[in-house]
């Protein structure tokens, strides 16, 4: 079955991240009440993540870097309908035995948006042999599963006005990372239709 494509009628800011969660995460996502957080080394998000990047589309910038507390800040800007758009968020790390993860927030100044959607986006997040970043987005329906069977706290949600379902998981970073450790991740994210980052490396 293709991809669903998410349709926003009026849209009074685009950038990257609107096109991640409407394309690349798709019409279906997992909020998080609290970012994923764990100890993790500093040093290799500084080797992963800092630096400029472009989408593939190469129609927007991204530039990231790393706190000294481990936060990922990032600047976006997009050339749209005649001017420069940007936005500016926080990227929250955690690591298991095997993954790595990376959540984040809509910006406080989207507004109805961050409203509705005040809760932090999950993926899974891998540096591939040519330096890109590939972000896989959590699955809708296997952790829906988890909440009925009673293993994770949640509730479903749906707005009229903003084009997603969403699952809103009501878990401390602990219990979360502590389930995360028992699923099949094939299952659960979504490596079909990652959202890739690409170094930026000349014009």
């Amino acid at each position: 079955m293709p991809p669903r494509v998410c349709r926003i009628k009026k849209l009074w800011r685009t950038s990257i991240l609107v096109a991640l969660l409407m394309v690349w995460g798709g019409c279906e996502e997992v909020l998080l009440e609290e970012p994923l957080i764990s100890e993790v080394d500093r040093e290799e998000l500084v080797a992963a993540w800092e630096g400029t990047w472009v989408d593939e589309n190469r129609d927007s910038t991204t530039i990231i870097r790393i706190t000294e507390e481990q936060i990922g800040r990032v600047y976006l800007v997009q050339w749209a309908k005649g001017q420069f758009e940007t936005a500016e968020f926080e990227l929250h790390f955690a690591a298991g035995p095997d993954y790595r993860y990376v959540s984040f927030i809509v910006p406080e100044d989207w507004e109805g948006w961050y409203e509705k959607l005040a809760g932090y986006f999950l993926f899974t997040w891998h540096q591939n042999e040519e330096g890109k970043l590939v972000l896989a987005p959590a699955r809708i329906e296997p952790f829906k599963a988890a909440v009925q069977e009673g293993r994770l706290q949640g509730k479903e949600e749906e707005w009229e006005d903003i084009p997603f379902k969403y699952l809103r998981l009501n878990e401390t970073s602990e219990t979360l990372l502590a389930f995360l450790k028992e699923i099949p991740h094939e299952e659960y994210f979504n490596y079909d239709e990652p959202m890739t980052l690409f170094p930026k490396t000349g014009q």
